[in-house]
């Protein structure tokens, strides 16, 4: 994705806007048809551009590109603009957004959230690259995660299984056919989290990953069986003669046994 920074000519049907300084200030933004805006300045990657407000149609994006920040002041209450945030890359935004039937792409850091709701075609895509309203890459930190009908949060590692991806969310409620999904190991961190019926959290063949062999099984101690971090509890046991169990990203039951 950055080779649309790197050679402008390959990169049709986008307005490019090439300064002379590193910092711009714009009133007012209106994004329809389909508009994409970006930015390159002569003297290097660093930019620091505002909006005092963006309206549109919700078929325009806007790009934030490495080394650059982009602040947004106001917007309308359904968020009318898709937005890409590119590795290294900064876009401060109001504290609500409403993705509907619009895009947010993050791998860098979108900040200012702080309640998001998902829904009717809107995505937020999310990969461990990335970050939203925190401290650290691959987290998503918000007061509240609301995922209605056809809305879709989707954490994406290019090399799975990846690192680790955290959804800290006070609230996080799920309605309909609302889906979150992840090809990486997903811990979800919240107060209240609710997942109604339809809605889907998918995280197949992202958990912990398998080790077949271990020195010791289970310690009379503790009463528990010994692992290894990076392979999770209950690995289950391979056995031609008794069910093995299994967990959490673990070789499941392979035994013969009979319950």
């Amino acid at each position: 994705a950055w080779d649309r920074y790197n050679y402008l000519s390959t990169d049709s049907a986008k307005a490019w806007v090439l300064l002379n300084t590193s910092s711009a200030y714009f009133d007012d933004l209106y994004l329809n048809g389909g508009a994409q805006l970006g930015y390159l300045t002569s003297s290097g990657p660093g930019l620091n551009v505002t909006y005092g407000a963006v309206t549109g149609d919700m078929t325009g994006t806007l790009h934030s590109g490495p080394g650059q920040t982009m602040n947004i002041l106001y917007t309308t209450v359904e968020t009318p603009y898709n937005l890409r945030v590119y590795e290294y890359g900064t876009a401060v935004i109001p504290p609500r957004a409403n993705l509907n039937d619009v895009d947010f792409y993050v791998s860098g850091l979108l900040t200012g959230l702080q309640e998001v709701t998902v829904m009717y075609g809107g995505l937020l895509y999310v990969d461990t690259n990335g970050t939203v309203s925190a401290n650290t890459t691959a987290t998503v930190a918000l007061m509240t995660l609301t995922i209605l009908e056809e809305g879709v949060v989707q954490i994406n590692t290019p090399f799975p299984p990846g690192p680790q991806f955290v959804i800290d969310a006070d609230v996080m409620t799920m309605y309909g056919s609302g889906l979150l999904t992840s090809n990486t190991r997903l811990v979800i961190i919240s107060d209240e989290l609710t997942v109604n019926s339809g809605a889907q959290i998918n995280a197949n063949y992202s958990g912990f990953q398998t080790v077949e062999t271990r020195s010791s099984r289970y310690n009379p101690i503790t009463g528990m069986s010994d692992y290894e971090v990076r392979e999770g509890q209950g690995q289950g046991i391979g056995s031609p003669s008794g069910s093995s169990g299994g967990g959490y990203g673990g070789s499941g039951g392979r035994g013969m046994g009979q319950n």
